[in-house]
């Protein structure tokens, strides 16, 4: 009878496990998403830098 009570522990010990790493899984893929944002929107900032300052040079 142990055995199996430890088994039913071990079963929900490893299930809880799992969806605690679909949690966190879900969690790093939000981030990933939003530093990707992060990083076109950083990208395109520096593009219109850059394309102001050469149409500044153009000026000159």
């Amino acid at each position: 009878i142990r055995l199996e009570e430890e088994q039913g522990q071990l079963r929900r010990s490893v299930a809880w496990l799992n969806a605690e790493c679909d949690i966190l899984l879900q969690c790093c893929n939000d981030q990933a998403l939003e530093l990707f944002g992060r990083r076109k929107a950083v990208a395109a900032l520096n593009d219109g830098t850059v394309d102001a300052l050469k149409a500044n040079e153009k000026r000159s």
